[in-house]
């Protein structure tokens, strides 16, 4: 319609991105979900690994629904920026995420150490 001049570029302002897993570890594969409920046939994604690439479609159900994949080189937190179209105000959402080590084959995790407590709650 009117309001809506282009069906393959823009945003909804209803876009949003998430990672799987949410807290990956570094040489870990990541994937990166973009979903509203308009879909887009243009879907790029800047950001460390995946600059400039188109993501692929995910099937099922109806709107926007993306993914990217990659494997995160090294420990920080990454930005990764979404437009649904090829101009700089196509910038639809921008999400970090924050790659922890990898822990070492045989490795061990640390678990904070935790008391219980001394007293029980009376019935």
């Amino acid at each position: 319609g009117p309001d809506d001049p282009s069906p393959v570029w823009g945003c909804n302002g209803d876009e949003r991105m998430e990672f799987l897993p949410p807290s990956p570890t570094m040489g870990e594969k990541t994937f990166i979900f973009v979903t509203a409920s308009k879909n887009r046939s243009f879907g790029l994604i800047i950001g460390p690994g995946l600059s400039g690439i188109q993501g692929q479609d995910v099937s099922g159900g109806v709107g926007l629904k993306k993914r990217w994949e990659f494997t995160p080189p090294a420990v920080g937190t990454f930005t990764y920026r979404y437009y649904g179209g090829p101009y700089p105000e196509h910038l639809c959402v921008t999400s970090t995420v924050t790659v922890g080590a990898a822990v070492p084959p045989g490795g061990t995790f640390v678990v904070a150490p935790f008391t219980l407590p001394t007293t029980r709650p009376r019935p």
